[in-house]
């Protein structure tokens, strides 16, 4: 049987920390026919000092070097440069287990699938110690065609099978073919948007119960808060249209679907104000900025359809369509302050 070729790309930006480790769990993969692509985007410590040791050790390791451009323009240089008949990602923080090339690859040639998705394991550290880890995953293994997604796509979002480029096997013949790249102009669930360019143009997908994916937290930082070079909104709003167009491709328009889908969108937008709220500016301002977003067109159809999951967010709907702006801005402005207490 040929071996096929696996690329495995991890964008580097200041990893010093973790890096190796990402190196080591992928050279000590069981299976051996593989290409590892580093691409240090614009790195000031000593992350490409790393990423050379690795490659003068291991010459399956391609290093690339770039200014910084973001996570997104690392992974679509990494897609250019790469020869593998099948892709993975991996942040250079996290790990895989040995046993995750050979393990999902049959899949991929002998069941015809053109993605493999598994689960991640969630690791939670206090600097170098380990403190517990939370697993997400399928209930049960499927191999579907693409008429099928319809039917598993909400049980695969709650899976986290979908939001994350990182715990799939994709074939490049697709991503090539189709020309799909990761949105340079999203900073923030551009994995997403990604993922769902790609199950567009799928034949068959598999989906396994496997845990292979190790995702690093480091708990003693605590919660993060805004990030301030991120336009929220406007990332919201990529997604919130990709998603759109993804419901209607793989026929999700029945009544239930419909509010699922906006009752997810509607989620990224409140999730968009809060992070408006954290800001170091007066309440005035917040208050004011919180009056536009209100009339924003988008987020008052998400409003008008959502069928939210959860009490808060129900809450929160009833707010917005009485337009409590009031009410809606102090409940934010409160929240904001447990935030940054850590609470």
């Amino acid at each position: 049987m040929r071996e096929h070729l696996v690329t495995i790309i991890i964008p580097v930006y200041n990893a010093e920390k973790r890096l190796e480790h990402a190196i080591q769990s992928v050279l000590k993969q069981s299976y051996k026919n593989i290409e590892l692509v580093l691409v240090n985007d614009g790195s000031t410590d000593n992350s490409l000092y790393i990423c050379h040791k690795y490659a003068k050790l291991d010459s399956r390791i391609k290093v690339i070097s770039q200014n910084n451009s973001g996570v997104s323009s690392a992974r679509n240089r990494g897609l250019k440069e790469s020869a593998g008949e099948f892709v993975m990602f991996l942040d250079s923080d996290d790990t895989i287990d040995s046993e995750t090339i050979s393990e999902l690859l049959p899949h991929l040639y002998n069941d015809e699938s053109d993605i493999a998705i598994f689960g991640m394991s969630f690791d939670y550290y206090k600097g170098d110690n380990f403190k517990y880890n939370r697993e997400l995953s399928f209930k049960k293994n499927l191999s579907i065609s693409s008429n099928e997604i319809k039917k598993h796509f909400f049980q695969m979002y709650d899976a986290n099978y979908l939001s994350s480029a990182c715990n799939k096997l994709f074939n490049s013949r697709i991503i090539k073919e189709n020309k799909i790249t990761f949105e340079e102009n999203m900073a923030i669930l551009e994995d997403f948007k990604f993922v769902l360019d790609f199950m567009e143009n799928t034949k068959k997908i598999t989906v396994t119960s496997n845990v292979y994916y190790h995702y690093y937290n480091d708990i003693s930082y605590g919660k993060l808060g805004r990030r301030p070079d991120i336009d929220y909104m406007r990332n919201f709003k990529i997604l919130d249209y990709k998603l759109r167009q993804f419901a209607e491709k793989i026929d999700l328009k029945d009544e239930y679907s419909c509010g699922k889908i906006n009752g997810m969108i509607f989620r990224y937008y409140i999730t968009a104000i809060e992070k408006s709220f954290i800001e170091d500016k007066k309440y005035k301002y917040k208050y004011e900025q919180l009056k536009q977003i209100m009339l924003d067109n988008d987020l008052n159809y998400a409003i008008k359809k959502a069928n939210p999951s959860n009490i808060k967010l129900k809450i929160l709907r009833y707010l917005f369509k009485a337009k409590s702006t009031k009410t809606l801005s102090f409940i934010f402005w409160i929240n904001s302050i447990r935030k940054n207490k850590g609470v």
